[in-house]
């Protein structure tokens, strides 16, 4: 304790001084700018690691002209925490654990010939191989995340190329990863909201909810992973699944799963371009209930043996252009391959 009270003294004796070697460092490495407010250093929150709060960050495409009136960044977040090693950074290098995004928005532009504001800033091309002048050395920044996290970050992208959008509003983001005891332990929870989207067929303000959380077990000796049971939220569609797969020379899966939707508006946009559905109107409380199995291998000519149940409820319809109306539809149901 005593060496992190040390740290973090040294550390606000000359805070200004650390936050613009670090500004100026990052900067030197590729043709963006990073822009910072304000470091702060919170020695017991991740105890016995350190976690440094990075607040008013923004990167931009290129460095700042102090003459323009206002450029966009790429980059705009109001704060961001990072879990460090302590005894890695006194030996002079920074070993990155946890990162935390907060309050702000990713802005991701693809131009016109095909590069993307981002791939400038950086000064790199993605899928194209890097160039390396002779031998590589260890450098002093290391990321070996065993949590990512992101809350109310707005999601941007827009390629100029094709003329499509997405703009997504993520409300919460976590993923979690650990190595321990031969086995490897991986989770995602994910709450986001779809605002618009412009790609291909789909040009719609969808205003969509979709929840996502899950985790997997996986034992790299056996080639064996456990799905933990895990679940999938969206326009009234809910869907959750559990078991075990298999990656051998032949993979196997056991797995089961449950699904309920109590709206039409899934299907609407799963099937558009196909069949228009706009005309039909869910109307009561109606909802369909499934569940099922995966079993068997996937090799050669082998396919897994699906089965599913599944059941109507008092399901309602009305067709806008006819002006009728169908109710109380109600049926059971059984398939399989």
């Amino acid at each position: 304790i005593s060496l992190v009270l040390i740290t973090t003294l040294v550390f606000y004796l000359g805070r200004n001084y650390f936050m613009n070697k670090a500004v100026s460092y990052l900067n030197e490495q590729q043709p963006g700018e990073v822009q910072m407010g304000q470091m702060n250093l919170i020695p017991f929150l991740n105890f016995p690691d350190i976690t440094l709060q990075l607040q008013a960050v923004n990167y931009y495409e290129k460095e700042l002209d102090p003459e323009a009136l206002y450029q966009e960044p790429i980059l705009s977040l109001k704060e961001i925490g990072v879990t460090l090693d302590l005894i890695e950074l006194i030996r002079g290098g920074i070993m990155v654990s946890e990162a935390r995004l907060e309050d702000g928005f990713v802005l991701v532009k693809i131009y016109e010939d095909s590069v993307s504001n981002l791939e400038h800033a950086l000064g790199i091309r993605f899928g194209a191989p890097i160039e390396k002048d002779g031998l590589e050395e260890k450098g002093p920044l290391a990321i070996d995340l065993e949590k990512i996290e992101l809350l109310n970050v707005r999601a941007i992208m827009e390629n100029q190329l094709e003329d499509e959008h997405v703009s997504v509003e993520v409300n919460r983001f976590e993923s979690s990863f650990s190595y321990l005891s031969g086995q490897i332990e991986a989770g995602l929870e994910v709450d986001i909201d779809i605002d618009s989207v412009k790609y291909q067929i789909i040009n719609d303000k969808l205003d969509k909810n979709i929840s996502l959380n899950g985790s997997i077990v996986l034992i790299p000796e056996t080639r064996e992973m456990e799905v933990q049971p895990s679940s999938l939220s969206v326009s009234g569609f809910d869907f959750e699944t559990w078991g075990n797969l298999s990656f051998g020379k032949i993979p196997r899966l056991d797995l089961a799963f449950s699904a309920a939707n109590e709206g039409l508006e899934l299907l609407n946009y799963l099937f558009r371009g196909i069949l228009d559905l706009e005309e039909i109107e869910q109307i009561g409380a109606g909802s369909i209930h499934m569940n099922g199995t995966i079993q068997g291998g996937m090799g050669g000519d082998e396919l897994p043996v699906v089965r599913v149940n599944g059941n109507a409820e008092d399901l309602g319809f009305r067709i806008k252009t006819l002006n009728r109306e169908v109710s109380g539809i109600s049926f059971q149901m059984f398939g399989t391959n």
